[in-house]
């Protein structure tokens, strides 16, 4: 019996260590190896303890081995039956466990003190034959101690592992777990042996634990039960808020979560170990799809779920975990979302649009500021005020280039700043920029130099207008940091495939920058938390080089900044551009595209030629015949998309200008009619979109939409040349020897711009739309004053009525027509109007309806008192004191109408002037005056309507 337990004893410590080096081996560290590895450590103690304790030969010896083996013995089953309670993912009772550990350490200090008391052992003697060994008589401390720290810790466990065999599923891990509790079995009998003096005076237990534990332990990792199956499957599983099923191999239900109960009502202790085809509502659609995502409905509530196979540590399969989630307030916080984020859109589009328009009215006091400042130039050369009036007219150009550059970056945020990519002359461009750069660079006594390599290709394609408003930022920048030296300016560029990489090089010698500086010179208004550097300020134009830097970004570009302060700074601009013609620069004939240029404009006139126009907006139709009027075409107009069809029908128009947005029939489906009409014929009209959408991707709709071309609003000449050159056929072509001009060259004289200034009007800004010709523009002011004068009736008459969809088309109207005359302010708060009746908000409408009809009226008035002063209206006051009956009236305009009818407009006219001078009730005098302006408008049939209805109301009166 000796021999045989301190060979098994020796194993048993063999094989511990092997155990424990498996583990400390292991990189998964987890809180069950840590547990483990401690466990391990304690059977050591208690092995090497009973081995010393067999090979002692003194009673001293042997008792201090006895002492050593109960350190290992008394926490090793406490432990143990910790590493449980992990094992079956219970919550750990840690005041039981902490109480256990206390009572563990009382027993050592009586073991370790047994000579001076009886309380432990009431007789110790060691006996040399027929093997040393201790004879012990135990006392009331060591039953307590077997009691406590190793029978109660004991059936502790015990009990735990056969609750987790009762409730375990899967046969396999059911397999594993009465394993263990089998293993279990041999300690607890081995002491029943023990303390019954069946095994004599030689205890057991310690080499059977020597053995057991390490081996239940490296079971129990190698398969991973402890971290993997229990922990994920019961942690995880009860703890999570998403419906969670486990499944076995024959798709039973072994386990599910309080979450997936409430999905699914009939999961209850009665399922278990049924199908899942049993649970009512359940998608089996989610188990035919492995691993993929299946999204189902259960009453109004939305959910997504999916399966996954569970594999053991040997890829094996043991079943499957579904998992379910609700997903109904993620659908209701995603269609929140898009609702926030299209009013943020919008929000962003009407933001943009207000600084738009402050801009321009930012712009006009800044204009003033500086042409009062050239008067003070003017009258204090040689004074000391002149330098400071000269640095007021500096300033107010500087404070216009910023605040230009806050609407640009405005619009870049809001995704409105489109490229305008067009074929361009790149010496042309360089020359240009360079003109006007060296003026600037002579005032300061500056060398500016341009070198360009004439190897380069000189006609590109991209937006010339944003590369030449970077390039002139990054030369103004460096002229302005530079007293005194040059700034040089160098073009290069390398062939890449079809495209031109060009490298702009901007250098001076001026201040230079600090690091710190070079830093915030191009992060300056990335974002909102950026703090605005007054340093970087004075020396650099800080806005416009970060404005530069997002810009070439957008064009697929790059800058780099280098600076030794105290020398100069050099930016290079990196750029790719399509090459339209790879003729370099040194051989292109600068003469030969004048020439081209000039060939491009040149005006000719098309009598032959039929063009129809098509715009709901009176304005916009007289602005768009108005530029026709040079071409002597014959031009009629419509103002609906049907009325364009029929009379597409009963006419050839060689050219048909329709307006894309209309009430009723819009233009989109106004030329698909006209081009199913036209379908077999061998003529069909040119379709050109009027449209105020310049986004991305607009042309290629228009286009798809049976449109030829497009044009933008607010129609600019040069664009409605170009057009016009390019879709009426050159038979029909007169040319001449004019040139037609950008409408930014037009000239139109101070003195006249201040005979006609109108509070909240920005006439300078409308002209141009106009070629600069005063007469153009005051025939507009009179055409919106006659058609305005009934629009604020028929606003109170929507409003009264609740007609949301005739009271948004009124203002998209009137929008455009404000626009035309430069009423930008007033026509924005029409957007607003506009937008609040496409949304159907009365409310706001009544809210607003009011402020509206008052700026109406004044700006009304303003237009006015312009139109009375250049004598284009008679004093429209219907002041007059004679009465009149309404028989007397009827019979006037029955004879008024007569004229009408006989053509004799003139008499029509002068009768109705006749009737100012007599009391007329308001509703007909409205009539009076709405007949008046039709036939000042030359449309006689709705005149004679008109008069028609009026004398039909006085016959009912």
């Amino acid at each position: 019996m000796y021999t045989v337990l301190v060979v098994l004893q020796c194993i048993g410590i063999v094989f511990s260590l092997y155990v424990l080096g498996s583990l400390l081996h292991e990189k998964q560290e987890t809180s069950g190896r840590t547990l483990m590895t401690f466990i391990i450590m304690l059977v050591l103690i208690q092995g090497s303890g009973y081995l010393l304790e067999l090979l002692a030969r003194s009673q001293d010896a042997a008792l201090v081995a006895v002492k050593m083996e109960y350190i290992g013995g008394a926490y090793m089953v406490i432990f143990i039956s910790r590493l449980i309670y992990a094992y079956c993912n219970l919550k750990e009772p840690k005041y039981l466990f902490g109480i256990l550990e206390l009572t563990a350490l009382s027993f050592m200090v009586l073991l370790w003190t047994c000579e001076r008391h009886h309380l432990y052992y009431k007789r110790i003697l060691f006996i040399q034959q027929p093997t040393p060994h201790l004879e012990l008589e135990h006392g009331i401390g060591y039953y307590g101690f077997v009691i406590i720290c190793m029978l109660f810790p004991y059936l502790l466990a015990g009990y735990n592992m056969v609750r987790l065999l009762k409730k375990e599923g899967v046969k396999r891990r059911r397999g594993h777990y009465a394993m263990v509790i089998g293993f279990s079995l041999l300690p607890i009998t081995s002491l029943f042996l023990y303390l019954t003096d069946i095994t004599g005076y030689y205890d057991p237990l310690p080499p059977i634990m020597s053995v057991l534990v390490p081996s239940v332990m490296q079971f129990i990792w190698r398969r991973q039960n402890f971290d993997l199956a229990q922990i994920a499957s019961n942690a995880v599983i009860k703890e999570m808020n998403d419906s969670v099923v486990l499944l076995d191999t024959d798709k039973r239900v072994i386990d599910f979560n309080e979450a997936a109960r409430t999905v699914f009502p009939d999961l209850n202790d009665e399922i278990m170990g049924r199908s899942i085809v049993a649970v009512r509502d359940f998608p089996l659609e989610i188990l035919d799809n492995m691993g993929e995502s299946v999204t189902f409905s259960i009453g109004e509530r939305a959910f997504m779920g999916n399966a996954k196979k569970i594999g053991d540590a040997k890829n094996g399969e043991i079943g499957y975990v579904i998992l379910v989630y609700d997903m109904t307030e993620n659908k209701q916080n995603y269609e929140k979302l898009m609702e926030i984020t299209q009013q943020a859109e919008e929000n962003s589009a009407i933001m943009t649009e207000f600084l738009d328009n402050m801009v321009s009215e930012i712009s006009k006091p800044i204009d003033t500021i500086a042409g009062l400042s050239d008067l003070i130039i003017e009258e204090s050369r040689g004074r000391k005020v002149y330098q400071f009036a000269c640095d007021i007219k500096d300033s107010s150009y500087e404070l216009l280039d910023m605040v230009d550059d806050l609407s640009k970056l405005s619009k870049m945020e809001a995704g409105k700043l489109d490229l305008a990519e067009k074929g361009y002359n790149l010496k042309t461009m360089m020359t240009d920029i360079s003109d006007s750069m060296n003026i600037v660079a002579e005032k300061k006594d500056i060398r500016y130099v341009l070198e360009m390599n004439d190897e380069l290709p000189c006609m590109l394609f991209g937006d010339e207008n944003a590369l030449r408003d970077i390039l002139i930022s990054c030369i103004n920048n460096a002229i302005r940091q530079t007293k005194e030296g040059y700034v040089r300016i160098a073009v290069n560029g390398v062939r890449k495939g079809e495209r031109i990489e060009l490298e702009f090089k901007v250098e001076d010698t001026g201040i230079g920058l600090r690091q710190a500086e070079v830093r915030k010179l191009t992060e300056y208004y990335e974002g909102s938390s950026k703090v605005f550097d007054r340093s970087v300020a004075r020396n650099q134009s800080s806005l416009s080089m970060s404005l530069s830097k997002r810009l070439l970004e957008l064009m697929g570009g790059k800058v780099q900044i280098e600076s030794v302060y105290g020398e100069g700074t050099t930016i290079t601009i990196s750029i790719r551009q399509k090459v339209m013609d790879w003729l370099t620069i040194g051989q292109y004939d600068q003469k030969t595209v004048e020439e081209t240029h000039s060939e491009e404009m040149r005006m000719f006139s098309a009598p032959d030629c039929r063009i129809l126009v098509v715009d709901d907006n009176l304005i916009n139709r007289k602005v768009a015949i108005g530029m026709l009027d040079g071409y002597k075409c014959q031009v009629d107009e419509a103002e609906s998309g049907s009325r364009a069809v029929e009379m597409a029908k009963e006419t050839y128009y060689d050219l048909i200008f329709m307006d894309q947005m209309m009430p009723g029939m819009d233009g989109v489906e106004a030329t698909r009619c006209i081009n199913q009409n036209a379908q077999g014929q061998t003529r069909r009209p040119k379709m050109i979109a009027l449209t105020a959408n310049v986004r991305e991707g607009a042309k290629e709709m228009l286009l798809s939409s049976g449109f030829h071309d497009y044009l933008t609003k607010p129609v600019e000449r040069v664009m409605m040349h170009q057009c016009l050159k390019k879709w009426i056929s050159e038979e029909l072509k007169i040319y001449s020897g004019d040139i037609i001009r950008d409408a930014s060259d037009a000239d139109v004289l101070l003195d006249d711009l201040d005979e006609i200034f109108m509070n909240g009007v920005n006439i300078a800004q409308a002209m141009k739309r106009y070629h600069g010709n005063l007469n153009d523009y005051l025939h507009m002011l009179l055409l919106y004053y006659e058609d305005g004068i009934k629009r604020p009736r028929e606003f109170d008459a929507h409003l009264e009525a609740s007609d949301m969809e005739n009271y948004r088309i009124l203002c998209r109207a009137l929008r455009g027509a404000s626009m035309e005359i430069g009423a930008q302010l007033f026509a924005e708060k029409l957007k607003d109007l506009e937008l609040a009746a496409s949304a159907g908000d009365l409310a706001l409408i009544r809210e607003k309806h009011d402020d509206i009809q008052q700026d109406f009226m004044t700006i009304m008035s303003e237009i006015r008192e312009v139109l009375l002063r250049k004598h284009l209206l008679e004093n429209d006051d219907w002041d007059g004191k004679e009465p009149i009956s309404d028989q007397e009236l009827r019979i006037r305009l029955e004879n008024a109408r007569q004229y009408l009818e006989e053509y004799e407009i003139k008499a029509c006219e002068e009768m109705l002037q006749e009737l100012k001078k007599y009391q007329i009730k308001g509703i007909v005098r409205d009539y009076l005056h709405d007949i008046r302006v039709k036939l000042r408008l030359s449309e006689v049939d709705a005149a004679s309507k008109l008069l028609t209805d009026v004398i039909k109301m006085l016959l009912e009166n």
